[in-house]
């Protein structure tokens, strides 16, 4: 390579140089010059009035005419949004009314239901009451069975000791056997005497059909009515009642 290229080869890099430098310098003074205006800029929008700069302007006639058509156009679709809500309110009414009415008519046979098993629960219960107190009243010694015991023992008084116990014990087995004969007949004939004492509170105002009755509680039943007090003749069961068959 002579001197003479060399020379230029050296002048062309400094001449490279020196335009990339002058191309950052011009750069570099623009975006000072811009943000700079920029800056400017945003501090004078800070101290303008919108409301004051749109009052200053003059709206054209055709700038008015089409705002009025749009609002206009807006307060149609509002009317119509309001008529097709009142009209799905019409249609949808009978449907909610519909729901309602099923649910509570659901609801309704619930507590039918409740009540029934309720009233269920309430008759078992008096049917227990009165078992219970058909067999206490069975349980309880009676009048006739007392009597005889006591003859017993006023009998069996002027015996020797022995024989007293014997026979009062034979007495009391067989008047025992007797009763116990009694009380399995009535249970086979399906009613009791308790039972029948506990049923028939008013005996006036109970109907029994008394053939089917066995003959000692078709006594009973007619000494329950006659031991009752008569009512007066205004309420029911007094004078003028109907008779059982």
């Amino acid at each position: 390579m002579t001197c003479k290229q060399s020379s230029m080869a050296a002048a062309d890099r400094w001449l490279h140089m020196s335009t990339n430098r002058l191309r950052s310098s011009l750069k570099k003074r623009n975006n000072s010059s811009v943000n700079r205006r920029s800056g400017e800029a945003l501090k004078n929008a800070g101290g303008i009035n919108v409301d004051e700069e749109l009052g200053k302007l003059q709206p054209s006639q055709q700038l008015l005419d089409f705002y009025r058509e749009k609002v206009t156009k807006i307060e149609a679709q509002h009317q119509h949004l309001l008529e097709l809500l009142e009209k799905y309110k019409r249609a949808s009414r009978p449907a909610f009314e519909e729901a309602e009415r099923l649910d509570m008519t659901r609801e309704l046979i619930e507590l039918r239901s409740a009540l029934s098993d309720i009233n269920i629960f309430l008759h078992a219960e008096r049917q227990q009451v009165a078992r219970l107190h058909a067999e206490n009243e069975r349980l309880q010694p009676s009048g006739h069975l007392c009597a005889v015991l006591f003859d017993l023992v006023h009998t069996s008084s002027v015996l020797p000791w022995g024989l007293q116990q014997t026979t009062f014990l034979h007495n009391v087995l067989a008047i025992l056997e007797g009763e116990k004969k009694v009380s399995m007949m009535m249970s086979l004939s399906g009613l009791t005497e308790g039972e029948l004492k506990v049923f028939l509170r008013d005996a006036r105002r109970t109907t029994l059909v008394k053939q089917r009755l066995p003959a000692h509680l078709r006594a009973l039943h007619t000494k329950l009515r006659e031991d009752l007090p008569c009512p007066p003749p205004g309420q029911p069961g007094g004078a003028g009642g109907a008779e059982d068959g």
